[in-house]
């Protein structure tokens, strides 16, 4: 088998070390926080804040459809005169202000 020239060797095995060290640094970078296992973590953290958001849009979509059919309801109670058509307009409301509180204080509570 072919064998370098022992001063060829010695440059070849300090690019090599260089190359080890460098691959290593992109696995775990701890100093500058950009290797791979850290990104990780921070990606993972993204991704729960991401959740969050997803699951507080949920919510707050909520909120204003049934504050919408509040304001028919309410409307129509008062062209109708029809007067439980103004209490399911309250309970609507009532609705989509637990809507908006849970999307703002506890967006994960119901699984929507």
């Amino acid at each position: 088998m072919w064998a370098p020239p022992p001063e060829k060797q010695a440059a070849i095995d300090e690019l090599l070390k260089a190359w080890a060290a460098k691959s290593a640094q992109y696995d775990s970078d701890p100093n500058r926080g950009e290797g791979r296992k850290e990104l990780m973590e921070r990606a993972k953290a993204a991704e729960t804040d991401r959740d969050l958001a997803l699951a507080a849009n949920n919510e707050f979509s909520y909120a204003p459809a049934a504050l919408q059919l509040a304001i028919v309801l309410a409307s129509a109670s008062i062209i109708l005169g029809v007067c439980w058509l103004a209490f399911g307009a309250v309970g609507l409301g009532a609705l989509a202000m637990v809507f908006a509180g849970l999307g703002l204080f506890a967006p994960t509570l119901l699984p929507l």
